[in-house]
């Protein structure tokens, strides 16, 4: 499947997925799922552009807008929003520990090299 950078992972559709009202019953015109509705608002969100010139893949920006404007006013976009911002910040966090375990063990190389060439030049 291919994913675009503003589609859900995964990991944040299935933490984020009990939030959600039910996915309406297919009854008459199907309903657009709540996770490729989500992404549109993401898009939104994220570029700062108008319901209007959101991509046509997110589904129609009037529904994408009337699904934002009614789960805001409910308090369910909050919720949402409140774990996607969660997640992203312990991404960030395990990145930037990730960083710092290479550039130690960058580090250790560095003297561990050095102490060898160091007692090789002694013992000459």
């Amino acid at each position: 499947m291919f994913v675009r950078s503003n589609d859900l992972s995964d990991k944040e559709w299935e933490c984020i997925r009990p939030l959600l009202p039910p996915q309406r019953q297919r009854v008459g015109r199907p309903a657009h799922d709540h996770r490729t509705i989500i992404s549109g608002m993401l898009w939104v969100e994220r570029t700062g552009g108008p319901w209007r010139q959101m991509p046509r893949c997110y589904g129609a920006w009037s529904t994408v807008a009337s699904r934002y404007y009614r789960w805001k006013k409910a308090g369910i976009w909050q919720r949402v929003k409140r774990v996607l911002d969660q997640m992203a910040e312990e991404a960030y966090l395990a990145s930037l520990a990730e960083k710092q375990l290479i550039k130690q063990r960058a580090i250790c190389q560095t003297i561990r090299v050095q102490s060898r060439s160091d007692t090789l030049e002694a013992m000459r």
